[in-house]
């Protein structure tokens, strides 16, 4: 069994495992970054989106 590891260049890789990794790396950075005070998401152009704080709304 072989382990893969998250390399930034994931991001623009044509290869499943490796875009898959990017979007995992992603998501998880994402989940951290908004239990932060200073919540910001980072997109793929490099610009900071604020995470808006809200309650639940169901």
């Amino acid at each position: 069994m072989t382990i893969k590891n998250f390399q930034p260049e994931d991001y623009t890789s044509k290869n499943e495992l490796n875009s898959g990794l990017a979007t995992t790396h992603e998501q998880v950075s994402d989940t951290y970054t908004e239990g932060t005070l200073e919540a910001e998401i980072d997109n793929v152009k490099g610009q900071n989106i604020k995470i808006p704080r809200k309650g639940y709304e169901g």
